[in-house]
């Protein structure tokens, strides 16, 4: 869902299954369990419309963040990198992640 979220808040519309697969790829708590094709497709379903927003919410919310925090107004630049390429580029995110998610489902 961590995914889905960013994914939606990088004005991305749709949620691709190579998006998914490389979300997995990603996963910061040990090792993921198996997952069937099927259950893939019906997980990238649910993840796109679970994180539908208002875009003129996004945008407005966001430049409004990115302002607060000394950014320009041009949130599309801002927000014109693949998220996931992103994270894979950060080397303490993966632990910072895990942090994340542990707290998250305790």
């Amino acid at each position: 869902m961590l995914i889905a979220f960013l994914e939606n808040n990088f004005f991305l519309e749709t949620m691709p299954m190579k998006t998914l697969e490389h979300a997995l790829e990603l996963y910061p708590l040990a090792k993921l369990p198996v997952i069937s094709r099927a259950e893939r497709v019906r997980l990238c379903s649910a993840l796109r419309t679970l994180m539908v927003m208002n875009p003129e919410f996004r945008e407005d919310t966001a430049r409004l963040f990115f302002s607060m925090h000394g950014h320009g107004r041009n949130i599309r630049r801002l927000l014109s990198d693949e998220p996931l390429e992103l994270i894979a580029a950060d080397a303490d995110l993966p632990a910072r992640l895990s942090r994340l998610v542990q707290s998250l489902c305790d």
